[in-house]
């Protein structure tokens, strides 16, 4: 009997390495596709951390091994999916398509624009950036399909790019769970508690949310900030200069511990700047859905987060720079019992409805065409 099963590959060399959202998604998909087909990860240690040209030279290694390993056994692959990093890995499966007659899926999963992020957000761009945006846009183009995780993502990939692009949104499953950390942080049940959870970097500002938590006079609240990055680094420094007592810096906890910690707020809060909408879709607030609690969302009301939050229900959406409305916002939560667990319920709802493992993975196979038998 014939074997159905598709032959997919899947590039993505950090996904052995890291444990950040995208790395997890990268793991899940392949679990996913890999119940109903033989499906290969094909990953190789390259550390992020290392010296600019020691990691140029691991990306160059990881992209000379995958388009060995693809040409080699084009006979056998039907699919190859390509997932932003390192540059030019999306151009990998142009010289095995062809050598299959076509018959192999190039596919682009575009998670994150980090090109297209520093073109918005520096005025006078390094030459290598320019570089670096054109072989990704390029790979784009010589996609079969482009997967991206939001409309304002497909109409980003069709400005670079002019092909058009499938949306499959992040999914998540439902994580609610009994336990907190408050004892751990010092935190009392009584407290109305803030939390941005994960990295902040030039993508995520948060001067505006420290200056508003700060502002909001009242003892029971307090924002919880379990992270790092550069915007972390400067929120200490805000809060150190101003001497705000509600706001807290903590390290980020193991990853069996991220359910709890998740449970440990009333609100999330998760942040994109305006300027870069469009080039990623933040997980953290459906990481705060899928944990029953409610999401403060400061960004775009164009982005994909905001557009989600709003037909679930589970939270609102401030401009990332408006002090006196994220006060606001926050003022109406503390004030207003039982705001933020009813949005959190929604969104929980949401998540399980719409979010699913099982509905993405349809989508994704869709993609593939069937084996002849």
């Amino acid at each position: 009997m014939p074997n159905l099963k598709q032959k997919i590959l899947i590039l993505y060399p950090y996904a052995y390495e890291e444990r950040d959202a995208v790395s997890a998604m990268v793991r899940e998909l392949t679990a996913m596709l890999g119940e109903h087909n033989n499906v290969v990860l094909l990953a190789l240690k390259v550390d992020r951390k290392l010296r600019p040209r020691r990691k140029t030279l691991d990306q160059w290694i990881y992209l000379a091994k995958a388009l060995g390993y693809s040409v080699a056994r084009c006979r056998d692959i039907d699919a190859i999916i390509a997932i932003d990093v390192p540059t030019g890995v999306r151009l990998v499966g142009v010289l095995p398509r062809f050598l299959s007659g076509n018959r192999i899926v190039n596919v682009s999963w575009v998670l994150d624009m980090y090109s297209n992020q520093v073109s918005r957000l520096q005025t006078g761009l390094l030459p290598r950036n320019r570089v670096v945006e054109f072989w990704d846009n390029l790979g784009l183009r010589a996609s079969n399909h482009i997967v991206v995780l939001g409309q304002c993502m497909a109409e980003a990939v069709k400005r670079v790019s002019s092909q058009d692009a499938i949306v499959i949104p992040i999914w998540k499953e439902p994580s609610v769970t009994g336990e907190n950390l408050r004892e751990r942080f010092g935190l009392r049940d009584d407290q109305f508690v803030l939390i941005y959870a994960g990295t902040a970097g030039s993508n995520h500002p948060m001067a505006a949310l420290i200056e508003a938590v700060g502002s909001v006079e009242n003892d029971n609240a307090v924002l919880l900030v379990a992270g790092r990055g550069s915007e972390v680094r400067k929120a200490r420094e805000i809060v150190k200069g101003a001497g705000f007592s509600n706001v807290q810096f903590v390290d980020l906890v193991e990853d069996y511990e991220v359910p709890a910690l998740h449970a440990t707020a009333d609100l999330h809060v998760a942040i994109l700047d305006e300027r870069v909408t469009g080039t990623c879709v933040p997980s953290k607030a459906y990481a705060a859905m899928a944990a029953g609690r409610a999401c403060l969302f400061l960004g775009s009301d164009k982005s994909q987060v905001a557009l989600d939050i709003a037909a679930a229900d589970a939270g609102t959406t401030v401009r990332t720079t408006d002090v006196k409305a994220i006060a606001d916002e926050l003022k109406t939560y503390i004030s207003t019992p039982g705001l933020a667990a009813r949005r959190g319920q929604n969104g929980a709802q949401f998540i399980s409805e719409q979010r699913s493992l099982a509905v993405s993975t349809t989508r994704w196979e869709r993609l593939f065409p069937k084996p002849a038998q």
